[in-house]
């Protein structure tokens, strides 16, 4: 994935990523691992998970529902989880990356007065469709 890439290469330069995704896509990549995985990044790329406002019964494939749900509770969960690590961790997050298409997390930086970057990162279908 490339935003799990560019975290690795953030990390290799000495930078502490705290890396956010939601708790269903964290169940979907540890089914996908070996069970004796291990990673060389551990301490420098901390994996943190989010609710994404559905329950474990809905429907995670319906990609409206979770696009909707997704817009109305991770702003408030990424703001939650950023002021917690920020009052207690000694590594604070000073920075905001995010995937272009997660428009609302610049609005959680900004509220939050965090510098912030957007990348963007289509998959090779989306770039067909967009160039046919």
């Amino acid at each position: 994935h490339l935003s799990m890439e560019c975290s690795q290469h953030l990390a290799d330069h000495g930078v502490l990523v705290t890396f956010v995704y939601t708790e269903y896509t964290h169940r979907q990549v540890k089914a996908a691992l070996p069970e004796n995985f291990s990673s060389d990044y551990a301490g420098r790329i901390r994996l943190v998970t989010i609710p994404n406002g559905l329950s474990t019964d809905d429907d995670h494939k319906d990609v409206c529902k979770v696009l909707s749900s997704s817009m109305n509770a991770i702003p408030s969960f990424t703001e939650e989880l950023v002021l917690k690590i920020n009052e207690k961790d000694e590594e604070k997050i000073t920075f905001v990356i995010a995937d272009g298409a997660m428009g609302f997390m610049f609005d959680v930086a900004e509220k939050l007065n965090l510098p912030r970057a957007a990348v963007w990162t289509p998959q090779p279908g989306h770039w067909l469709l967009e160039n046919a």
